[in-house]
């Protein structure tokens, strides 16, 4: 049983005003705002979102409440960007009945439990007397591989500096695509690598060694690769990276009560400025697109395939293998089902995607798949700098949010990351201990 000190009370508070403040968001700003794109509000059942705010606060309970390891870093991210999401907003988002939110709510939080309990009795040191690369050696081998996959995006004529306003990226998306979908498909794998995982693992490393050439190099990256993509979270990445290393230098660490206050007073202070200027600024780039379309797109997932035909992963790891029952994918029939085109993409976490793949059953086969993640996390990071696993991590476990498990390996970061770690620098022994203690250097 977990202790109940100052942290966990101020925790459990934040969450109550954080489930409060998500609905308030969805309800003035984003509804009004989205509702083109299906986000229709519903009048809650109020019992049963207290029953499911009851719930999600127990499972914020059982969660790791100090990062003791990469693991425990996913878990967190995990929690606010699919867990907390699926347990709340598809009470109030138009998708399912009250019933069938609830039924998301609990198979959200006890999964969560469940795997959180599991996650903690694993202890990997599956590479005991593994070193690494030595600092200087992995940093170089990160800036040259980095230059590389920008002189590839020169040499294909894809390489771009202009950064596009952030809330205008609506036709650069769909030219990437168009780009993507017309090559061999090397871009969309390198673009993943190097904005997803290569950046931020340079950026962090090159930053704790004092290498501002490498430090330059990673910044020039993700501003080249959001060039191309629009994808708002590579770019935004680089400032958050640097606030992770800031706050874990010297040993420095946050519990899981500062993080649920953050996330609070960010959806707070931001739904408040949004209504303010009436102008979606933080709800479409933060709040909209991370906090609440995962829970969203897990009602309609539900909604849609409740009765129909599933995919059995034929549109993923089993194409060559299971025959498709429809002729596009499930992101575009669920996109189609919302707005009515076939031009939007609706990837949704690993709730809507097993449930998509083989219903209840999919959701539990996804969720094991995770755990198996996990433990291979844990075990690839032993002995790694915290920051710099949890920098290396950070877009991988975002993308948790809008992919499945299998998309979230194979496609956007999880295999490279952990390809990245497992060559890293470690130190002798464990770098940061559960109270955020002093590392311990190989230089």
């Amino acid at each position: 049983m977990a202790r109940f000190s100052f942290g966990r009370v101020l925790g459990l508070a934040c969450l109550v005003v954080y489930a409060w403040a998500l609905h308030e968001v969805y309800l003035e700003v984003i509804s009004p705002k989205f509702a083109y794109n299906g986000q229709v509000y519903q009048e809650p059942n109020l019992v049963y979102y207290a029953i499911s705010v009851l719930l999600l606060s127990l499972a914020w309970l059982t969660g790791p409440y100090r990062l003791r390891s990469g693991s425990d870093f996913v878990l967190w991210v995990f929690f606010y960007l699919v867990v907390a999401s699926v347990a709340l907003v598809p009470h109030f988002a138009q998708g399912v009945d009250a019933s069938t939110a609830l039924l998301l709510s609990s198979v959200a939080c006890v999964s969560y439990v469940v795997i959180c309990r599991v996650a903690a009795t694993w202890s990997p040191d599956l590479f005991p007397n593994w070193t690494g690369l030595s600092p200087r050696v992995f940093v170089w081998l990160l800036m040259a591989a980095s230059l590389l996959s920008l002189v590839y995006l020169g040499l294909s004529g894809n390489l771009s500096f202009s950064v596009a306003s952030l809330f205008e990226t609506r036709e650069t998306r769909f030219e990437y695509r168009d780009v993507v979908s017309e090559g061999s498909g090397l871009l969309g794998y390198l673009v993943r690598f190097q904005g997803y995982v290569l950046g931020p693992a340079l950026l962090a490393f090159a930053f704790q060694r004092n290498n501002w050439v490498g430090v330059a190099l990673a910044v020039i990256g993700q501003v080249a690769i959001y060039s191309l993509t629009a994808y708002k979270i590579v770019f935004l990445s680089v400032p958050v990276i640097i606030i992770l290393l800031v706050l874990f230098r010297r040993g420095r660490g946050v519990s899981f009560a500062v993080v649920g206050f953050a996330m609070t007073v960010i959806l707070v202070v931001g739904t408040s400025v949004d209504r303010i200027l009436d102008q979606p600024i933080v709800s479409e780039i933060f709040i909209n697109r991370l906090l609440v379309i995962p829970g969203f797109l897990t009602g309609v997932h539900v909604w849609l395939f409740t009765d129909a035909p599933k995919y059995l992963w034929s549109d993923s790891v089993l194409s060559s293998f299971v025959s498709a029952p429809y002729p596009t994918s499930s992101a575009f029939l669920v996109g189609h089902a919302l707005t009515g085109g076939m031009e939007t993409t609706a990837n949704a976490n690993i709730y809507a995607s097993g449930f998509a793949n083989a219903g209840w059953v999919g959701i539990v086969v996804e969720l094991l798949v995770f755990a198996l993640l996990l433990f291979a996390v844990k075990a690839c990071t032993q002995r790694v700098d915290r920051a710099a696993v949890y920098s290396t991590l950070l877009l991988p476990a975002v993308a948790l949010a809008n992919s499945g498990i299998f998309a979230a390996f194979l496609t956007n970061g999880f295999a490279y990351a952990l390809i990245l770690l497992l060559l890293a620098p470690r130190s002798r022994s464990d770098p940061q201990n559960e109270q955020g203690g002093p590392r311990v250097s190989t230089s």
